[in-house]
């Protein structure tokens, strides 16, 4: 993994079956299942780089041997989940973590696309800054809750 381009102390790699309570924990829609399917994912995700010799779409970014930041590949294929630790922002940890997972989609000849709330102008600003694009919903959102909008990659 590309752990020569973080700053110094920093280490990418694929996220572990024990990982699974850090990302569960920072993702804002966690629920009383949410664990069990992180943890699945993670599994199959390190089952399947594993198989096919490419690599990892579930990601971690430690610090001195802490998680401080991670990346996953959702059951329906979507990339999601991307946080990095309040302490570890403007790091390009983010930039790291996005490229290495859409890198891996790509060598696996898989598509890569993501669901952003509507409004997350920091995912947005990131995904648009990597090469991703913002696809057209027609639809608006309606009562409290934000629409998801679908982002996909455009390789050049």
């Amino acid at each position: 993994l590309e752990s020569k381009l973080l700053p110094d102390g920093y280490k990418l790699r694929p996220l572990l079956e024990s990982d699974a309570e850090f990302v569960d924990s920072r993702w804002p829609y966690r629920s009383k299942k949410s664990l069990v399917m992180i943890r699945k994912q993670i599994v199959a995700d390190n089952r399947n780089s594993t198989r096919t010799g490419f690599g990892s779409t579930c990601l971690g970014i430690e610090h001195r041997g802490r998680l401080v930041a991670c990346i996953m590949r959702h059951t329906n294929g979507s990339i999601g989940i991307l946080h990095v630790d309040e302490d570890h922002r403007r790091q390009r940890l983010g930039e790291m973590l996005l490229s290495s997972a859409t890198k891996a989609l790509q060598q696996n000849d898989v598509a890569a696309f993501a669901f952003i709330l509507e409004g997350n102008t920091a995912s947005e600003s990131l995904f648009t800054k990597m090469g991703w694009e913002k696809m057209y919903s027609g639809k608006k959102g309606t009562g409290k809750r934000r629409a998801k909008r679908l982002w996909e990659f455009k390789a050049e």
